[in-house]
């Protein structure tokens, strides 16, 4: 079964508190690594989403007119 797709707001805090944790120069040098490269894939994936939301409002808004 395919895991749940997070919501814009869940995939925020989540990239907050990679962010977070990176800053806090508490992490080893792999677990950073590892941070970092979820932190992308979550930027990626919060890019997608706001692209989505902004086709959307085009469609929507050019419909009203």
């Amino acid at each position: 079964m395919a895991a749940k797709e997070k919501k814009f707001e869940e995939e925020i805090r989540d990239l907050e508190t990679l962010v977070n944790q990176i800053d806090s120069g508490e992490l080893t040098l792999e677990e950073s690594i590892s941070a970092f490269e979820r932190g992308v894939a979550l930027v990626k994936s919060l890019n997608r989403k706001l692209d989505e939301v902004e086709r959307k409002v085009e469609l929507l808004t050019r419909n009203a007119e």
